[in-house]
């Protein structure tokens, strides 16, 4: 199992430095906003606060100059099958790689802890994924997602996200 202990990650960015950790529960109301904004788009499946807060050791937020940027989520199946998920990127500060390189912390930190995962995403952006190491893959192969998350969405007799599945530990090292 991942446990999200508090540890921080930092890295040089041109710009300035970029921390990563698992959040506080304080927040969750940042966390929530920029979540919202994908998911008024209908990019992300909506999260409430409090569901946030259920899953809050299972994010990671980067910091750059003192704001929060970016989350990510990750989501344990069980048999070593994981989801990458809830990657939210704040639209000021996107075109930085600070999405990569939260994915790429997310990604390490599962290798890290799980011998051989199947770690996967359903995704609008496939060009992002696939330079993170991640392949095009048929969705049906994840039918633990399919019946907990895509049942209760309302794309789901039409759902046109894509899945990718991770398959090059070497690609993300770039990013750590």
């Amino acid at each position: 199992m991942i446990n999200s202990e508090k540890s921080d990650f930092l890295m040089n960015d041109s710009l300035s430095e970029i921390i990563i950790k698992t959040p506080a529960t304080e927040l969750i109301p940042e966390i929530f906003d920029l979540i919202g904004e994908y998911a008024e788009s209908g990019l992300l499946l909506p999260l409430t606060k409090e569901q946030i807060k259920e899953r809050i050791n299972s994010f990671y937020v980067a910091f750059l100059d003192n704001n929060l940027v970016a989350c990510v989520a990750f989501r344990n199946f069980g048999d070593k099958l994981f989801e990458i998920r809830s990657l939210a990127v704040n639209p000021n500060y996107s075109k930085r790689g600070i999405g990569s390189k939260i994915v790429a912390y997310i990604l390490n930190d599962i290798l890290g802890k799980v011998d051989d995962p199947e770690i996967f995403a359903l995704t609008y952006q496939v060009s992002f994924f696939k330079k993170l190491g991640f392949e095009v893959v048929d969705k049906d192969i994840f039918p633990q997602k399919i019946w907990s998350d895509c049942s209760n969405c309302p794309k789901f007799s039409h759902c046109d996200e894509t899945a990718v599945l991770f398959k090059s530990k070497s690609s993300i090292k770039k990013y750590l």
